[in-house]
């Protein structure tokens, strides 16, 4: 026999179609629209707990039947399903932070768990500030692309390693934005060379890429930031600096506050 599920448990509260009109009405909405993922994400947990199938919902089941991943697939060595998760429970607040804020049920998927949970919607998740559907935004899913180098010794593609790492981490400051890490991009990477596999993969709506020179100590540093699903190229900025003893650490945080200065500017 099936072992008990969410669905189970509210039976007495929810209908299986109520419940099932309200992911309809989820995958419908504007926040999901460009995240085919997503939406197969929500309904294929949701549909498992209401047939009582909630045990089987595991990191690896989701990746075989979700992202389609083959048999011998490996969640200790990838996590690109928890990385799904963290996204689509932050396109469901959201939601219910917008156009879900007068949804009677209301669907999460607690931390920990790939088993859905339905209770009862209520204002009284949020501030007077989050009930202005104007304030929500769908999250902007951003990573940085390992930078191409020529002519670059050792020491200097470590600057260049460190700049990405930093990057990644001041982006996580920037409010509404949701950072694939960077080792995760650039174990893919360099395994694959690339770039819309990674985009498709991470569900990548931004990336940031970099081309790097350096002549006689002379660092020339090319930034782009690229749209995925046009290939546009939104803005693009050169760095130059010369490398010299123990300034390393100031050049990653000039090119930093560089990239962060343009965001701010692009998304606000």
């Amino acid at each position: 026999m099936p072992q008990d599920s969410s669905a189970e448990r509210t039976s007495h509260e929810f209908s299986a179609e109520d419940i099932q009109s309200q992911v309809l009405k989820i995958v419908q909405d504007p926040v999901l629209e460009n995240s085919t993922i997503l939406k197969n994400f929500l309904q294929y947990v949701v549909e498992e707990s209401l047939q009582g199938n909630s045990n089987i919902l595991k990191e690896y089941t989701i990746a075989i039947n979700v992202l389609h991943k083959p048999t011998d697939f490996n969640t200790q060595e990838n996590g690109i399903v928890r990385i799904h998760a963290a996204r689509l429970r932050r396109i469901l607040d959201v939601y219910y932070k917008s156009h879900g804020i007068i949804d009677f049920i209301r669907i999460s998927i607690p931390k920990g768990t790939y088993v859905p949970k339905f209770t009862r919607n209520s204002g009284d998740h949020f501030s007077n500030n989050e009930h202005d559907s104007t304030v929500a935004k769908e999250p902007v899913c951003i990573g940085i692309i390992p930078f191409s180098h020529l002519s670059c010794d050792e020491s200097e593609v470590n600057i260049l390693k460190g700049i990405e790492l930093q990057l990644t981490t001041a982006l996580m400051d920037l409010d509404n934005f949701y950072v694939i890490g960077y080792q995760m991009i650039s174990a893919l990477f360099r395994k694959e060379k690339d770039i819309q596999k990674l985009v498709n993969e991470y569900g990548l709506k931004y990336v940031i890429m970099g081309e790097a020179n350096v002549v006689k100590k002379n660092l020339r540093l090319y930034l782009h930031l690229i749209k995925t699903n046009s290939n546009q190229q939104v803005w693009a900025q050169m760095y130059d600096k010369k490398i010299q003893n123990n300034n390393n650490f100031e050049i990653q945080d000039e090119v930093v506050s560089l990239v962060l200065g343009q965001l701010r500017d692009f998304f606000h």
